[in-house]
C-alpha cells in the first residue's frame, strides 16, 4: 500500500470513529434531556420511569414526551406498569391537555 492510500484509509477510519462516537453521545443526551425543551434535568428519574411506561406504546416518542412532562409536573410520580394504575398518582391522572382530555399516558 502506498503512503497516500494509507493516509486516506486512516482519515476514513478516524471520520467513522468520530461519527459513531457523536451519534452515541447524542442518543445518550437525548435520553437524559427533557424532550420538550432539550434541557438536562437529573433531579428526578423521570426518563427511566417513562421509558418503561411507554415501552409498549405504538407511538413511543409522543408517549415518552408527555410522560416526562407529566412526571416532572408531579414531582417524579409515574404510575407503575405500562398502562393503567392511575390511582397511584392522582396528580399524573388529573393533568389535562388543551382539549380537556387526559394529558398523561
Amino acid at each position: 500500500m502506498t503512503l497516500s492510500n494509507l493516509l486516506v484509509l486512516l482519515l476514513v477510519t478516524a471520520f467513522c470513529m468520530v461519527t459513531v462516537s457523536f451519534a452515541h453521545d447524542r442518543k445518550e443526551y437525548m435520553m437524559k434531556s427533557d424532550p420538550t425543551t432539550g434541557m438536562m434535568n437529573s433531579s428526578v428519574d423521570c426518563e427511566s420511569k417513562c421509558q418503561y411506561r411507554c415501552s409498549k406504546s405504538s407511538r413511543w416518542k409522543i408517549c415518552y414526551r408527555d410522560c416526562v412532562a407529566c412526571c416532572r409536573a408531579c414531582d417524579g410520580c409515574v404510575p407503575p406498569g405500562t398502562a393503567g394504575n392511575r390511582e397511584v398518582c392522582p396528580c399524573y391522572a388529573n393533568l389535562k391537555n388543551s382539549k380537556g382530555t387526559g394529558k398523561c399516558p
